[in-house]
């Protein structure tokens, strides 16, 4: 089983997998929730190592549907999402969560493939936030995330 040190998840990105998704939202903290949506599980592994040194609960979903669900039910801080999902494409997702004006403001962040101009002018005007291509750098994703969530000393 893999457990990523750090992360306050109540399942595993590998769990996660096998179950379709987590719920890692604590009960009695004032810790951000950062929601990972990704298909691809070392997607999911890397981003919650990535987030280790950031004062978060990290909740991983690999199905995109479920993932709607629960961005329609359950209150994130910052969400992490891949565009091309077998189940729902993100922007989709993203078109659906900017509908309800109560997630206006929730930060989404694109991670996805689609690294040409015309992709990165559809998902930002789907109602993405920010845009980063895989591959990226550790230190990019950082700085990225950072504006959101305030790193640890």
């Amino acid at each position: 089983m893999f457990d990523p040190p750090g992360i306050s998840t109540s399942v595993s990105p590998v769990q996660a997998s096998r179950s379709g998704g987590t719920t890692a939202e604590p009960v009695g903290t004032n810790r951000p929730i950062v929601l990972l949506v990704d298909d691809d599980l070392d997607s999911l592994v890397l981003l919650s190592y990535i987030l280790e040194s950031f004062p978060c609960h990290v909740s991983c979903e690999s199905n995109g549907a479920v993932a709607l669900e629960r961005l329609c039910r359950e209150r994130f801080d910052l969400v992490m999402l891949d565009i091309q999902l077998p189940e729902i494409n993100g922007l989709d997702i993203v078109r659906a969560v900017r509908s309800n004006p109560m997630n206006a403001v929730l930060p989404i962040v694109a991670v996805t493939a689609l690294a040409r101009a015309q992709d990165r002018a559809e998902i930002l005007q789907a109602g993405c936030d920010c845009y980063i291509s895989k591959p990226y750098l550790v230190e990019d994703v950082e700085s990225l995330v950072a504006r959101y969530i305030k790193k640890q000393p």
